[in-house]
């Protein structure tokens, strides 16, 4: 006779997965102004550094502020909170590049090419720091989006 044994699911294990940030790398001219270099099609050219990784828990908007804040945006962001404001503070900027729900920079030809998201806006809060990523639109070079 088999017994029924249940299955005990512990809610607080397992709620950080890895996650990738590239950060954008950004040149200055002599007078410390940012230098913007362009392709042959007016497209601004980024190069990303060599991407890190994290354990975070981030998960997708479902904040009702949130909500009102991002509008039509929310549906394609996700945010991460970072308790350890003192060691990730000033650690990652706007712009830069993140792979999301099991993305991996492997393989990629360069830097931030596979990258899913990127990173929209970050909230410094009083104990831990709140990431807002939002899903990156990747055009093909005929400039549909894939």
């Amino acid at each position: 006779m088999a017994y029924f044994k249940p299955v005990r699911i512990d809610i607080h294990k397992n709620i950080h997965r890895y996650l990738y940030i590239a950060s954008k790398i950004v040149e200055y001219d002599e007078y410390g102004d940012p230098i913007t270099k362009y392709d042959d099609n007016g497209n601004e050219i980024v190069k990303y550094e060599v991407p890190e990784r994290f354990k975070f828990n981030y998960q997708p908007i479902s904040a009702e502020s949130d909500f009102r804040e991002f509008g039509a945006l929310a549906s394609s962001m996700q945010v991460a909170t970072i308790r350890n404001r003192d060691k990730y503070l000033n650690k990652f900027k706007e712009l830069d590049v993140a792979y999301l729900n099991g993305v991996s920079p492997l393989g990629e030809f360069e830097n931030g090419d596979n990258g899913n998201y990127r990173i929209y806006a970050i909230r410094d809060q009083n104990v831990l720091i709140r990431v807002y990523f939002i899903k990156r639109v990747i055009s093909d070079r005929n400039g549909e989006n894939v």
